[in-house]
């Protein structure tokens, strides 16, 4: 995330933070990690053994 996301959602970088995704089988991330840079956006990223295990698509909430 940006540092402007950051300031709004009053983390920093390396903070860690419990993320929800919805879906079929939802998941709750309970150590996932913030990363903070101006050449960053805010997104959630999941590698695909945790995609799959949350039957996630790419238009899943988090």
């Amino acid at each position: 995330m940006t540092p402007k996301d950051a300031e709004y959602y009053q983390v920093k970088n390396g903070d860690r933070i419990k993320v929800e995704v919805s879906g079929e089988h939802g998941v709750i991330y309970k150590e996932a990690v913030i990363r903070v840079s101006q050449k960053s956006k805010l997104a959630f990223h999941l590698d695909t053994d945790e995609a799959n295990a949350a039957n996630a698509k790419g238009t899943s909430l988090a």
